[in-house]
């Protein structure tokens, strides 16, 4: 298994501790968001349509 000294991807604020950098790794979800964003012709407009606005109602 890989580590990885969290404090080195980690705000200063963060404790220090090492993870495996698995658990660093985005999950599906994120993946899914990230490709969604980078296809989306203005990522702003698909953030509103499919997270902001759903979130103010």
């Amino acid at each position: 298994m890989f580590w990885v000294l969290a404090s080195s991807v980690m705000p200063p604020q963060c404790p220090r501790r090492a993870l495996p950098a698995a658990a660093l790794l985005p999950n599906a979800r994120v993946r899914e968001v990230d490709r969604a964003l980078r296809k989306a012709p203005v990522a702003l407009d698909w953030l509103e349509r499919e997270w902001v606005g759903p979130a103010m109602r």
